[in-house]
C-alpha cells in the first residue's frame, strides 16, 4: 500500500517537472511576463533644455547647457536641447525646432503647475526653473543624482541603410510598471548663424540637439524594439541615442541610457 502511494507522488512529481520543462525551453524567454527583481541602480539626472535661436535669453542657456558635464564630472548626467517652434513666428525659423518639443513642453507645464517659456529647464521631470540659472541649475542636478533610479534600461541599436532608420532593441530591469520610455535621437552639436530676429547676427552654438523623439506606454513589458527614423541630413557619426524612462503619470525620471549610434 505505501508503495502504491510512494509511486504516485513520484508520477504527479515527474508530470510537474517535465511541465516545468516544456514552459523553459532553451532560447524562449519571457521576461515581459515576469517582473525582474528590483534593486539598487545608479543615479541618473536628466537635463532637459526648452531654448529656440528666435529667443535673444536663450544663448546662456544653451551654454550653460554646454558646460554642465564640466561642472558636474558625472557619467550618469544626460542632456537634451528641444527646440520649440513658436518663436519662429517673430522673424527666425530656427532650422531645429519642432511642435512636438513645443508639445511636451506645455504637458510639462500643465504636470508642473508652471508658464511656457524659454528658456526653461527640467531636471528629472519634477523640476523646472529659467534654463540660465546655473546655481539653481547646479543645485537640481546635483540633489537629483542623490537618488538612486529605479529603472536599469540595457539597449542596443543598428542602423538600417536601406530603410534609414535606427532599430532599437531594448530591456529593462527594476521597477518598470506604467513607465513610459522615450528615445531622443540627438546632434552632439550643432551651429547656426542668424541673420532675423532677436539674435539677428549672431553665431550661436548648441549641444545634444534633438532631432527626433518617439516614446512608448509599457504596460507590464520590459522588453521591446522601437525604430527611430532618420531624415536624410542628419549625420549618424555626430549622432547619439538618449533613452529615459518617465513615470506615466508624475512624468518623474526612473532611469536612463545613452547609446552611440551603431552604423
Amino acid at each position: 500500500m505505501k508503495s502504491g502511494k510512494f509511486l504516485v507522488i513520484i508520477l504527479i512529481l515527474s508530470s510537474i517537472l517535465a511541465s516545468s520543462c516544456k514552459n523553459n525551453q532553451a532560447g524562449v524567454l519571457q521576461p515581459n511576463k515576469i517582473k525582474m527583481e528590483e534593486t539598487e541602480f545608479a543615479s541618473v539626472a536628466v537635463v532637459e533644455l526648452f531654448t529656440s535661436e528666435g529667443c535673444s535669453s536663450c544663448p546662456p542657456a544653451d551654454k550653460l547647457l554646454s558646460q554642465l558635464p564640466g561642472l558636474i564630472n558625472n557619467e550618469n548626467l544626460f542632456l537634451l536641447s528641444y527646440h520649440v517652434d513658436y518663436w519662429n513666428r517673430l522673424g527666425w525659423t530656427d532650422k531645429f525646432s519642432d511642435k512636438r518639443f513645443s508639445d511636451r513642453q506645455r504637458n510639462y507645464c500643465a504636470q508642473l503647475n508652471s508658464n511656457v517659456y524659454t528658456p526653461q529647464m527640467i531636471v528629472n521631470g519634477n523640476v523646472e526653473f529659467v534654463g540660465s540659472d546655473k546655481p539653481f541649475a547646479l543645485q537640481s542636478v546635483n540633489s537629483a543624482l542623490k537618488k538612486q533610479a529605479s529603472v536599469q534600461i540595457m539597449a542596443e541599436n543598428k542602423f538600417n541603410e536601406e530603410t534609414h532608420e535606427i532599430i532599437v532593441t531594448y530591456q529593462l530591469n527594476g521597477d518598470y510598471e506604467n513607465v513610459v520610455i522615450n528615445f531622443a535621437l540627438v546632434d552632439k552639436t550643432g551651429k547656426s548663424h542668424v541673420t532675423r530676429g532677436e539674435n539677428s547676427g549672431r553665431d550661436l552654438l548648441h549641444i545634444n540637439i534633438v532631432r527626433s523623439f518617439d516614446s512608448e506606454h509599457l504596460f507590464g513589458s520590459n522588453t521591446g524594439q522601437m525604430r527611430l527614423q532618420v531624415a536624410k541630413e542628419i549625420d549618424l557619426v555626430n549622432s547619439q541615442i538618449i533613452i529615459f524612462t518617465q513615470n506615466a503619470q508624475t512624468l518623474q525620471v526612473t532611469g536612463a541610457q545613452q547609446l552611440s549610434v551603431e552604423i
